[in-house]
């Protein structure tokens, strides 16, 4: 193999490959990424076995990239990563047929040892059961309004996931960790009638690469795995087995009280109320109603106690409540909607509030109370 490429562009294209490789992997190849050049183009992939991320940079811009020879190799991420990073120059990468990489820079002459490619797991070969093309922006948005509420815990394994479900009129995504559920929907007409469970860490890593992408993005559905596709930018990820639960009954539909709120007013108080909770194991911020007020608090025994008054925009119905909630899970919750006022809607001290835009119903999230005691 034998390539000369720019410099940032090839930075960019590690950068995104080494973002799913695990520092702690016991398998060296798996701590690698996979150089793949032929006449057109150059891929590099990452993979941690569950997976795998692929950037793929063309020979059209003869500027950025040039291949005089093809082939592949598995180098070590850490130190390709690093290497390219304190090069000055276009780079230019040599293999030999004992995988020993000659990397030129300028004045600059460097040896790596890599891996035989033939050893590198491949993404497997399935067949697409049904594709669709979303706007990346939108799809973006989907995966940062509700990967965060998905469980870290592997007790309930489908409950670590981000469930995809496609109708004839809509998109949505939901996740919950039985104590929180974030909802995102999007108005959206196509063929497709499916359900999945995506990784909530595969959907982590898709935010994560996808950030600057302006390109729309395939998804292409398969037995028991998915693909999203960018440009020149690809992620396969393996799917979680397992019936996620029904979580329409859990979303309430209406609330005796509903306040609609300024958002950032609203979060910022949470946020100094959280500076005085950390001794409750859950950070227990008290939200009560009265006068038409909304008065949020938080007590600690060592350092003290918050008290604030914040005006609302409106109250419905019952104009007096209270709950006591999850201070981390409530600030989640606001930084993932965008718009800037909201309703709230509080059933009563022990049954679960809902947050959603005050202008339509396509976002929710749903926190349960906590004891205060």
């Amino acid at each position: 193999m034998d390539f000369c490429i720019k410099r940032d562009i090839f930075i960019k294209a590690i950068d995104d490959a080494n973002k799913v490789i695990r520092s702690n992997t016991l398998n060296p190849l798996l701590s690698g990424i996979k150089l793949e050049a032929n006449e057109k183009e150059l891929t590099l992939t990452g993979s941690n076995g569950e997976i795998y991320i692929m950037r793929k940079v063309s020979t059209q811009i003869e500027e950025e990239l040039t291949i005089m020879q093809g082939g592949s190799v598995v180098v070590s991420a850490k130190s390709l990563h690093q290497l390219i990073k304190k090069l000055p120059l276009e780079i230019h990468i040599q293999v030999d047929q004992n995988n020993r990489i000659t990397i030129r820079s300028g004045e600059v002459k460097s040896h790596i040892s890599g891996f035989d490619s033939s050893l590198f797991p491949s993404i497997p070969a399935e067949i697409a059961q049904e594709a669709i093309t979303l706007e990346g922006k939108d799809l973006l948005q989907m995966v940062k309004q509700t990967t965060f509420a998905a469980s870290n815990h592997e007790n309930r394994p489908v409950l670590t996931s981000v469930h995809l479900s496609f109708q004839k009129e809509s998109i949505r995504a939901v996740a919950t960790d039985s104590h929180r559920l974030a909802l995102r929907e999007f108005s959206y007409k196509n063929h497709l009638q499916c359900s999945c469970n995506v990784p909530k860490t595969a959907f982590s890593l898709l935010a994560k690469v996808l950030s600057h992408e302006t390109s729309p993005v395939k998804i292409s559905i398969h037995d028991r795995s998915i693909v999203f596709e960018a440009g020149d930018l690809l992620v396969y990820s393996k799917l979680i087995e397992g019936h996620y639960p029904n979580v329409d009954q859990f979303i309430p539909k209406n609330a005796p009280t509903i306040l609609s709120v300024n958002k950032l007013q609203l979060q910022e108080g949470i946020e100094r109320a959280c500076l005085f909770a950390n001794e409750w194991k859950n950070h227990n911020i008290h939200l009560e109603v009265r006068k038409g007020d909304l008065h949020i608090s938080s007590s600690s025994s060592d350092l003290g106690g918050i008290e604030e008054k914040q005006t609302l925009l409106s109250v419905d119905g019952e104009k007096e409540c209270s709950v006591t909630l999850d201070g981390t899970f409530l600030i989640e919750a606001l930084k993932a909607v965008e718009e800037e006022k909201i309703r709230i809607g509080i059933s009563g001290s022990m049954r679960p509030i809902f947050i959603r835009p005050l202008d339509h119903e396509q976002v929710c999230h749903v926190l349960s109370p906590v004891r205060s005691h």
